[in-house]
């Protein structure tokens, strides 16, 4: 069973880097989002294979988490990534093109779109206070928890898998970024003008609206979601795996006196009642605490961090307007370096942004060039560079090619045998009948 778990765990981490690396390279909105889609069911499957792993070592409680974890992220996927699509298929029916390197500007002539497509952005980044964080989080804190295995192989695999994890996290904050950043800021860098974009209507945007909210929900209130799946997952997870995640801070929960009374305060300082006189429940801080090997405690509460970054977020708003109240703002002509008007060519497109990725793993691209052109001006001033690339995926060079070859080379052989003579064809047919004869008497 340890086995099937590290063949479940490697191929999660495997998806989950690939994934992302295509994601980020990709210009194509909805191609991008597909390739993210392999990344977190990447992800999922890490957390699934941990728990196999886990299950037959016997850590139950461990397993839980895991299994857990996986699930969470399983359900935040299925509504941030609804929620990109949608955002997605707005853009392509509003501006006509999902390429990204033909977009931008779009927040000034679709902002609601916008808005809900940067709520995706967030949770899909893994950045708090949104949904992608906590499933993220709990992944990556189950990983560590393989310090307390006592075989060191699988430990240094799980060492292997958390670092191919956290640089996926990475790299979906500059996937993301960019996927953003181009479709929906700056200048639009399309040769057609953008007069015919509009907002899609409310029965387009409710839904996006909906998605949005969601994404926050689960988010910042995980201490709800994390019982409901323990509920669901019962036959899969120790029952005591919710009172770890989920420890019953709130004095009003039943379980509350159960906890040590020194645990209890330590955390009573670092504000984790907070909320228990006005919300049910448990509480509203999730942790993991370590066992007599690892006896680190790892804590973290979403609804906290919104509320902070709220009051942040009001209070820098509050200095911004005090500002521009006593200031004069001056709008004149964009300057750009001496230009009168910022050429296409000019501005950074999808391509520029994801190109460093592309440079560094270029032996998991390996793009072959097949179009390189450049623009002049009198001779001597070069303007643009357009080069064309083509790229093989790297699960069509390293598997579906190679087979590809050997089917080929195997008909190829049975091809010969088409050669009209009809004595070779009745000796094929009775060799066949022979062997069905020897076959049958055999079993």
């Amino acid at each position: 069973m340890i086995g099937a778990g590290l063949i479940v765990l490697a191929v999660g981490t495997v998806s989950a880097l690939v994934g992302i690396l295509y994601a980020t390279t990709e210009r194509d909105l909805k191609a991008l989002l597909a390739h993210s889609s392999i990344e977190n069911i990447g992800i999922v499957t890490v957390g699934l294979g941990a728990g196999i792993i886990f299950v037959a070592r016997q850590h139950p409680l461990l397993a839980g988490m895991a299994f857990i974890a996986a699930f969470y992220h399983m359900l935040n996927h299925s509504v941030y990534k609804a929620l990109l699509f949608l955002g997605a298929g707005a853009v392509d029916n509003r501006a006509g093109t999902r390429d990204l390197d033909q977009l931008g500007g779009l927040i000034r002539l679709m902002p609601y779109t916008a808005g809900a497509f940067l709520v995706g952005s967030l949770a899909i980044s893994a950045l708090p206070p949104f949904n992608g964080f906590v499933s993220e989080w709990l992944t990556l804190q189950t990983l560590l928890r393989s310090a307390e295995l006592a075989f060191a192989p699988l430990r240094l695999a799980f060492a292997l898998c958390g670092a191919a994890v956290a640089l996926t996290a990475a790299l979906a904050v500059t996937c993301f970024l960019k996927a953003f950043a181009m479709g929906f800021l700056g200048i639009s860098r399309s040769r057609r003008e953008p007069k015919n974009v509009a907002e899609m209507p409310g029965s387009a945007i409710a839904p996006m609206a909906l998605l949005a909210v969601l994404c926050l929900l689960l988010g910042v209130l995980p201490t709800y979601v994390i019982p409901t799946l323990n509920h669901e997952l019962q036959p899969l997870i120790n029952p005591g795996t919710v009172e770890t995640l989920v420890p019953p801070f709130f004095a009003l929960s039943p379980a509350h006196e159960e906890l040590p009374s020194a645990f209890v305060s330590d955390f009573h300082d670092l504000g984790a009642q907070l909320g228990q006189n006005v919300l049910p429940g448990r509480g509203l801080v999730v942790l993991q605490r370590g066992g007599a090997k690892n006896p680190v405690v790892f804590a973290m509460s979403t609804f906290c961090a919104f509320i902070a970054l709220a009051l942040f977020v009001l209070l820098t708003w509050l200095v911004a307007a005090r500002l521009i109240r006593e200031r004069k703002v001056v709008r004149s002509e964009l300057w750009a370096g001496g230009l009168l008007r910022l050429l296409l060519e000019m501005t950074y497109t999808a391509t520029g942004f994801s190109n460093p990725v592309r440079v560094v793993l270029q032996a998991v691209f390996r793009p072959a060039i097949v179009e390189d052109t450049r623009k002049m001006v009198a001779v001597h001033f070069r303007t643009a560079i357009l080069r064309r690339r083509e790229e093989t995926h790297l699960v069509d060079r390293s598997f579906l090619h190679p087979v590809g070859h050997v089917i080929a080379w195997f008909a190829k052989q049975l091809a010969r045998m088409h050669h009209g003579r009809l004595n070779a064809y009745v000796a094929y047919t009775l060799l066949l009948l022979l062997f069905i004869l020897l076959l049958f008497r055999a079993f």
